[in-house]
């Protein structure tokens, strides 16, 4: 209602083609408004460790964090990717956070906005989902010839409900 929270971030590393890690980029900030003299203060140490591509948005005066990823490189160079499916709620005024229902989805890299007071909905990104014993990711890839992008993002928009836990596509 009255504070600006600021969760993380990423570190872009070129290492074999290059992806964000958010290995040095771990904090969690708040600003309040009513007294932006202050300036920035540090937030309680959140539940997760290091993430890279999370999409957070406030409902019902609290910050809804959903999923993300983190990129791990090794001495030698070598990446590996962890993709999240995990949701936290941190209440600004308690400074404390607690874990949610999870996403039937690993997500990161969209967007989140709030519905209501008592819904976020998850538009776009990357969406990671089981079959069988393997994980496939779901996207509509689109290409842009003349500066050579390739992008893999989801045209799927999912809809959390805040007081139940319960994810649906809308």
């Amino acid at each position: 209602d009255d504070a600006v929270v600021a969760i993380g971030g990423g570190e872009w590393e070129t290492t074999r083609g290059g992806t964000f890690t958010a290995a040095n980029v771990t904090t969690v900030e708040v600003l309040h408004l009513s007294d932006t003299n202050a300036g920035w203060a540090p937030a309680a140490d959140p539940p997760f460790g290091p993430r890279s591509g999370c999409v957070s948005a406030s409902a019902g005066g609290d910050v809804w964090v959903f999923g993300g990823y983190d990129c791990v490189v090794a001495p030698d160079g070598e990446r590996t990717l962890f993709h999240y499916d995990d949701v936290y709620r941190y209440d600004v005024a308690e400074n404390s956070w607690t874990t949610e229902s999870r996403l039937p989805v690993q997500y990161y890299g969209g967007d989140a906005v709030a519905v209501d007071d008592r819904h976020v909905a998850l538009i776009g990104g990357v969406v990671r989902h089981p079959v069988g014993d393997e994980m496939v990711m779901y996207h509509c890839v689109t290409s842009e010839e003349r500066v050579g992008i390739v992008g893999e993002y989801s045209d799927l928009v999912w809809l959390y409900d805040t007081a139940t836990g319960a994810t649906e596509l809308a």
